[in-house]
């Protein structure tokens, strides 16, 4: 979702946040807050916010945790459209479609590596998100 939002920023929405409360806005942007985690807080947890420029007089800037967005609908139409047909295109293609990435990483050492793919098409920038598990860096870059 955050990736969504970060590439309509600019876009009016209506988002639905837990407890049935409507927001009405302009994606300004997404951000993001590390707190460390687990037994020894070696671990990160990174919480993602919508930054809105709320659709009222004083056009207050909101931030919105992801996790409390229940739903959303775009209410530019063009921008609305381009969603729909890029979530019907994600929902047909198949699996004999998928295509592989190569990574490849410099140095000596093991690695994991988790690389997720939001698809390719004419209304998304395709990008891709690595993270690594030691703590968490996510690196977005454009395919070639």
């Amino acid at each position: 979702m955050v990736e969504i939002f970060r590439a309509t920023r600019g876009a009016k929405v209506m988002i639905q946040k837990k407890e049935e409360v409507l927001v009405e806005g302009t994606i300004l942007s997404c951000s993001s807050t590390e707190t460390p985690c687990g037994p020894d807080s070696s671990n990160l947890y990174m919480k993602f916010f919508l930054q809105l420029i709320e659709a009222s007089e004083d056009e207050f800037v909101l931030a919105v945790p992801i996790e409390e967005i229940v739903g959303f609908r775009f209410l530019d139409g063009e921008v609305a459209d381009a969603y729909r047909s890029f979530l019907l295109n994600k929902l047909q293609v198949k699996k004999a479609q998928r295509q592989t990435l190569a990574i490849q990483c410099s140095g000596d050492g093991k690695r994991t590596i988790r690389a997720e793919y939001l698809g390719r098409a004419a209304e998304w920038t395709s990008s891709y998100l690595l993270q690594g598990f030691n703590s968490y860096h996510s690196l977005p870059f454009s395919s070639f």
